[in-house]
């Protein structure tokens, strides 16, 4: 996010901007203005976080076998004849697409 956002300010001329991050980078910004530009970095990650993919993701084990489970009907639905063997071979292909370290 922050290489997107540095790039738009380039693009745009927000030279204000630029100079504020570049002082925030090296370490030129008091404490307040610090821990300000921290909480609404860390608001934005928390916004457009992801929901959870992999299983190392979940909160528990409950929550990740729900979502398979939810994952598997939807996939049913859109494959109404398909085997057993062909589901478990693309909730594996699903994983390795998402890059998740688990795929079991």
């Amino acid at each position: 996010m922050s290489e997107a956002r540095v790039g738009f300010w380039r693009d745009n001329n927000c030279t204000e901007a630029l100079k504020r991050y570049d002082d925030y980078m090296a370490g030129n910004v008091d404490e307040e203005t610090k821990q300000l530009i921290e909480m609404i970095a860390k608001e934005e990650l928390i916004k457009n976080k992801r929901a959870p993919i992999c299983p190392d993701e979940y909160e528990n084990q409950e929550s990740y076998v729900e979502a398979v489970g939810q994952w598997a009907s939807d996939f049913y639905d859109k494959n109404p004849n398909t085997t057993k063997e062909e589901v478990l071979s693309a909730r594996k292909a699903f994983l390795i697409k998402n890059d998740c370290k688990e795929i079991y």
